[in-house]
C-alpha cells in the first residue's frame, strides 16, 4: 500500500513540475503573454525555431522565399504565409 501512495506522489510531482518547466518564463512585464506560437518554420533570417513563443505586437518581416505558419494561443486561429506578420492578441475567434 505504501509503494502506492509514493509512486502516485512522484506522478503528481512529474506533473506539477512538467507545468512549471513547460509554461513560459514569467512574462516580461514589456512583452506581456505569449499570444502566438510557430508551429512551422522555413525563414533562416527571422532566427525563429519550431514552438517559439510569439508576443503582442512582435513584427515579422519574411523573404520571398521564407514561409512561417503559427497559431495564436486563445483562439482556433492558424495563420501561414510568406509576407509579414503582425502578432495581435485581439485576434480570436
Amino acid at each position: 500500500m505504501m509503494r502506492k501512495h509514493a509512486r502516485s506522489n512522484w506522478i503528481l510531482l512529474a506533473a506539477l513540475a512538467g507545468l512549471l518547466i513547460g509554461y513560459p518564463e514569467q512574462a516580461d512585464a514589456d512583452r506581456g503573454q505569449p499570444v502566438a506560437i510557430v508551429e512551422d518554420v522555413a525563414a533562416p533570417e527571422t532566427g525563429l525555431e519550431l514552438m517559439d513563443f510569439l508576443f503582442d505586437g512582435t513584427v515579422i518581416r519574411l523573404q520571398d522565399s521564407e514561409t512561417l505558419t503559427l497559431a495564436y494561443l486563445h483562439s482556433c486561429i492558424v495563420e501561414n504565409g510568406s509576407s509579414t506578420f503582425i502578432i495581435n492578441r485581439l485576434v480570436r475567434l
